[in-house]
């Protein structure tokens, strides 16, 4: 008995010892540089002047083909000495593909954001959507944050630098496109270029994630949220055969909709496997290493805790997409009429597929939690999860030493994104690509994405231009 206790006793130790050497990262080295004199409200009026453009790319309809067309010469208009430095190439008649050509032959960069922007129903908004009105020390419009602010910023960034004199030393690509939204095929055709001009970037930085305040686990610090994979997609559609009729006499199990109900409910009993992807992990751990001891106890020994910790998070949904493949019902369809009883009935669901998972796992796991005959199980082709960029190279630090130059306080931390975007398309071909916008996002500002008073602060606009000022400074001082 004296055995176990000491044995007892030593795993106890152990695992408090796994415990206090969680501590956060030591970023008390950087030093910040935000001394930067752009002309903050020149800054603010170009950047009102896109947001002004309805650039919305229906799903199941044509745009407004001028407001696209307008939309290259408008920044040509509002950056001048810019558009007399870099080098414009248009491809997929709308999509904008900027060189900042650079003086030696370091690894090029792309650096990307969209400016299509999603529909909007304007009752639910405070302030005209595409008015780029400001209020309370906001900017409201639809494409603040979405990702027009991004294009500003990087185009500011580069009017200051280009004042100072600064020079690339790397070629600077900038792909900004009109179709995102829809899946479009315009960076599908920026990516074919780079490949049939041989160029490989050393990283790509798209849209993704923020800085945010709102942390769970009672954290209190601000992390820098930094997408290394992004989940696939697959649309999955059910479709039951059964008998129609008349509702007067339901034949009940076998009609469509019993059927249809029947393999909707088996797929709510059975979801997909949970489990903890090592960037999950990581990203616990530094989450873990902010908070309480209890939770450094739990997030250093997650060799005991690994079970307890995925039944919380799946618990809660914004934590539960972090451990698993996702498979929202999002469409049902009957009959005409309420009484009828429909020979077919259909259900579609929304999967965002975990890395690890394949789109034929997917649809294998539908088909075997259904088990019935009468529902035939179709999808389109799906798109895979992304690959996982690695946060131990020289990319993944150039990214984070220019937010500790930009932020004070501010932590980095990997994470794997729910939604998608266009850079999967490079990343099926680069391993560098990272997902993160240099600004400030409240959880309030991030649920109004595509949603409505879409806005941000101008606090955050200006930090987000001083941090693509201090990335481009970076590029230069990476030896890669």
């Amino acid at each position: 008995m004296i055995y176990i206790l000491i044995a007892l006793a030593v795993l106890l130790c152990f695992m408090i010892y796994n415990a206090m050497k969680m501590k956060p990262e030591d970023i008390s080295q950087y030093e910040r540089k935000t001394d930067y004199d752009f002309d903050k409200e020149k800054a603010v009026e170009r950047f009102r002047q896109m947001l002004r453009k309805k650039t919305v790319w229906p799903r199941d309809s044509e745009p407004d083909y001028e407001e696209f067309r307008s939309f290259l010469p408008l920044l040509k208009k509002d950056y001048t000495e810019v558009f007399k430095v870099l080098e414009v190439n248009v491809i997929n008649d709308y999509g904008i593909l900027l060189k900042w050509k650079g003086t030696g032959n370091r690894k090029p960069v792309v650096l990307m954001a969209h400016y299509d922007v999603v529909a909007v129903d304007e009752k639910g908004w405070d302030h005209p959507p595409f008015g780029a009105e400001i209020a309370d020390g906001s900017i409201y419009a639809r494409g603040t944050v979405d990702t027009k602010c991004i294009i500003a910023g990087l185009l500011e960034a580069v009017d200051y630098q280009l004042a100072q004199g600064y020079k690339p030393e790397r070629d600077i690509y900038f792909s900004f496109t009109n179709n995102e939204e829809t899946g479009g095929t315009t960076t599908p055709k920026i990516v074919e270029w780079f490949k049939e001009n041989k160029i490989e970037p050393w990283f790509v930085l798209d849209e993704g994630g923020a800085i945010i305040n709102d942390a769970p686990l009672g954290v209190k610090d601000e992390f820098a949220m930094i997408g290394v994979s992004e989940k696939g997609c697959l649309n999955v559609t059910l479709t039951a055969n059964g008998i129609g009729g008349h509702s007067s006499t339901p034949s009940n199990k076998t009609d469509s909709t019993f059927i249809l109900v029947n393999a909707i409910n088996n797929l709510s009993k059975h979801p997909f496997a949970r489990k903890l992807h090592p960037v999950t992990e990581k990203l616990l751990g530094i989450y873990g290493s902010h908070s309480s001891f209890l939770y450094r106890f739990i997030f250093g020994n997650m060799w005991l805790f690994r079970p307890i910790v995925i039944k919380v998070l799946e618990s809660d949904k914004e934590t539960a997409a972090m451990v698993a493949t996702t498979a929202a019902l999002t469409q049902l369809k009957g009959a005409p009429a309420i009484n009828i009883i429909p020979p077919t009935a259909q259900a579609g669901y929304s999967v965002r597929i975990a890395p690890g998972d394949t789109v034929k796992g997917c649809i294998d796991h539908f088909v075997s939690v259904i088990n019935d005959s009468r529902v035939e199980v179709t999808s389109d082709e799906g798109v895979e999860a992304s690959p996982v960029s690695s946060i131990d190279n020289s990319a993944y630090k150039l990214i984070t030493d220019a937010v500790y130059r930009s932020y004070n306080d501010v932590y980095c931390c990997p994470y794997i994104q729910n939604g998608a975007t266009d850079s999967r398309n490079f990343h099926r071909i680069f391993p560098n690509v990272y997902r993160f916008a240099m600004f400030r996002m409240s959880g309030a500002e991030r649920q109004a994405i595509h949603g409505n008073n879409e806005r941000i602060r101008l606090s955050s606009y200006y930090e987000g231009i001083t941090a693509y000022i201090n990335l481009f400074a970076l590029l230069n001082e990476s030896q890669e």
